[in-house]
């Protein structure tokens, strides 16, 4: 009688110093062949490289809900609809976020939600670009020195969505402000701005009407 073919012993060296620097541990595989399946449950014999994982971008035709803004029928949206699917841009297409303080903090927070896919914005800062901003600020270039923030966010928002609703407003926000831009229908609310008083305003008129606010404490 055949003794039965023992299992292969290999050894694999391991990176694990995260830290740098080298380190290494051994181990070896006593595993045959009818047993390399993974704790994912694949089939380490079975599974090809070869196979077509190729995906074809969603278009116009494969969004199957009806939006004023043809932007979000287009294929710059169409990761977005992958993720989170036509519901989820369509949400996003329709709500409504109020942004205070364009800076370091602000700009880069208009850039990421209009690439996302917000539909509208209400833009408030009452300050213009310095020399100073050039360093951390998205919009702050040489070109733009001595400009309204809000009106440069405003012409980046529409040139990454031309169909944007956009409200700027070159004010200070603080509690006695005059301009009425926190209200009942805003989706949500961003507050980064430097003063303490300003984020207190903020904060506390965004309670009052139970709208979702998050403060940058930089």
């Amino acid at each position: 009688q055949k003794e039965e073919p023992k299992a292969e012993e290999k050894s694999s060296v391991f990176n694990l110093n995260l830290g740098g620097g080298f380190a290494s541990t051994t181990t070896e595989e006593t595993e045959t062949p009818t047993e390399k399946e993974n704790k994912l449950g694949i089939n380490l014999e079975t599974s090809s490289t070869n196979e077509d994982t190729s995906y074809d971008d969603p278009d116009e035709d494969s969004y199957d809900f009806e939006v004023e803004d043809s932007a979000f029928r287009s294929k710059r949206n169409a990761n977005g609809q992958m993720l989170i699917g036509n519901d989820g841009m369509k949400k996003l297409n329709d709500a409504k976020v109020a942004i205070f303080g364009l800076g370091g903090v602000g700009s880069f927070v208009c850039e990421g939600l209009a690439r996302s896919g917000i539909g509208n914005f209400i833009l408030v800062d009452y300050d213009k670009i310095d020399e100073s901003n050039i360093n951390r600020q998205l919009i702050a270039t040489v070109k733009t020195i001595g400009k309204y923030k809000v009106d440069l966010m405003k012409e980046r928002i529409l040139e990454i969505n031309p169909d944007a609703n956009i409200e700027v407003y070159k004010e200070f926000y603080l509690a006695d402000s005059e301009i009425d831009v926190i209200t009942q229908d805003l989706s949500y609310a961003v507050d980064c701005v430097d003063t303490i008083l300003a984020k207190i305003a903020i904060i506390c008129n965004c309670d009052a009407l139970n709208i979702p606010v998050i403060s940058s404490m930089g």
